[in-house]
């Protein structure tokens, strides 16, 4: 459920033809990728107090495929909006019922508060009508952090699950541990999506799970929609493993952001600490999307191998 708020201007989007970063921007050499140093002092939202396209939990209990979408930035580091909205638009095409915006996936982790709030405010605007918006707005600290470490971290047990699955605001749960634990709740009648792809397809129709909460369904999300919603089909799985195996090669969403900008739909611009995938690996992504078909994957392009000099990384924002 998220507040909608006005949505800046985009700025002029920059083909992939032009010359990398502009002007206006510090750039500097470490090692085989370029870095752009820049300031966002000028990038933030408008403001609205008002509320519309508010989601129920139980529109969301019914939703099969969520996709934890992709950010995509121009090359001085802002938001890229209008391939955002080509992405989420593709996603409405392909038949993706959701999308959590801000998240791991999404890198809220490395955006302001200000760009954060002003793209769930966005994609509700522009989007709410067509898809469900989920908006994550979790925070990072180092100090909890550290004391999480100094603890002792686990997941949160069934125990606590169930106790607060009484109340009417929860919609469900993002399950990663594994089937036994999807099991484990969906015995009890709690909503439960997988966040694993490579274990979707058995979460979903071996062990109760309502769908799942996908990195891959922003590459191919009607291959996604068919998986939740077309019964068991062990052939279409195991197709579609090596695409999320490599997926997770490294901590998401590096290899995400390095397919998007090998299928052409986003530009291959990366935040720091995020670096693309080496070119062993892209090259074996060429080598799964010819196995998939391109048919399957959004976007218009070719998939192309790219080199290191193609990516821009941006080391302030």
């Amino acid at each position: 459920m998220a507040v909608p708020l006005s949505s800046a201007s985009a700025p002029a989007p920059v083909s992939f033809g032009e010359r990398w970063p502009p002007k206006n921007s510090a750039r500097i050499s470490r090692g085989k990728f370029s870095l752009t140093a820049i300031s966002l002092d000028d990038y933030l939202p408008m403001r609205s107090t008002e509320v519309k396209n508010r989601t129920s939990t139980g529109d969301i209990t019914s939703l099969r495929v969520i996709t934890a979408v992709k950010t995509p930035y121009l090359p001085d580091g802002r938001f890229d909006l209008e391939a955002y909205d080509s992405l989420i638009n593709m996603q409405i095409e392909g038949g993706a019922e959701g999308v959590i915006v801000g998240g791991t996936t999404g890198e809220g982790h490395l955006m302001s508060w200000d760009e954060h709030i002003m793209l769930i405010g966005h994609t509700v605007n522009c989007f709410g009508t067509k898809i469900k918006v989920v908006g994550n707005t979790g925070s990072n600290s180092t100090r909890e952090a550290i004391h999480a470490t100094e603890q002792g971290f686990a997941d949160i047990p069934p125990a606590v699950i169930e106790a607060v699955s009484s109340f009417s605001n929860m919609a469900g749960v993002k399950e990663c541990v594994g089937h036994e634990r999807v099991k484990c709740y969906t015995d009890k009648g709690i909503t439960i999506w997988s966040g694993n792809d490579d274990e979707c397809h058995d979460s979903r129709w071996k062990y109760g799970a309502t769908g799942v909460i996908s990195v891959a369904s922003n590459l191919i999300p009607g291959l996604m929609r068919k998986l939740m919603y077309e019964g068991e089909n062990t052939a279409l799985n195991d197709k579609l493993l090596p695409l999320m195996k490599w997926l997770f090669c490294q901590p998401n969403p590096i290899a995400l952001n390095t397919a998007l900008a090998q299928l052409g739909v986003a530009r291959p611009v990366f935040r720091l600490p995020y670096v693309p995938l080496p070119l062993e690996k892209r090259v074996e992504f060429v080598r799964i999307v010819e196995s998939i078909g391109r048919e399957n994957f959004v976007g218009q392009k070719e998939a192309r191998v790219l080199d290191d000099d193609d990516f821009v990384l941006i080391s302030r924002y």
